[in-house]
């Protein structure tokens, strides 16, 4: 809905006028599912304080939306940016292929990303350039890899 502030029909005495919208805003239906903020030196230094954030993905949409990780940028402690940091699991068609739940970072700085429809784990790791690539770890006997592209 952008900008626009709808009241509840639940609550029609309660007004949020003189309340700051939320930031991000996140598009509805994405089901953020964890955020954990990046302190480590892997990735470049504006990804530092960052907060990571997994979209599990709609199930409910025509047009399907969420299924990455999103890095939230912050600027005096308030968040500037949202963009994409890892994304794959939505085809430009729209097909499905994983759905990423956890995220969380290893002692090494490395971003690890969890999945529940094919039961996988990734770690993502930088080039030194600013991107970067993922790739399975822990897989499962049988499992297939698949590679993600890395936003920076």
């Amino acid at each position: 809905m952008g900008n626009r502030r709808l009241p509840n029909p639940e609550f029609p005495l309660v007004s949020c006028i003189g309340f700051p919208p939320p930031t991000p805003n996140f598009q509805a239906h994405s089901a953020p599912s964890q955020a954990v903020f990046y302190t480590a030196l892997s990735f470049p230094d504006r990804y530092r304080g960052a907060l990571f954030v997994s979209f599990h993905g709609s199930w409910n949409r025509v047009l399907p939306t969420g299924y990455k990780v999103v890095a939230v940028i912050f600027s005096n402690g308030v968040s500037a940016v949202t963009e994409d940091f890892v994304t794959g699991w939505l085809t430009d068609d729209y097909r499905v292929l994983e759905r990423p739940v956890g995220v969380a970072v290893a002692a090494d700085g490395s971003p690890y990303v969890s999945d529940d429809h094919v039961y996988l784990f990734y770690v993502t790791y930088g080039r030194g350039d600013g991107a970067g690539r993922r790739a399975p770890v822990g897989l499962r006997a049988g499992a297939r890899s698949r590679r993600r592209r890395f936003s920076s």
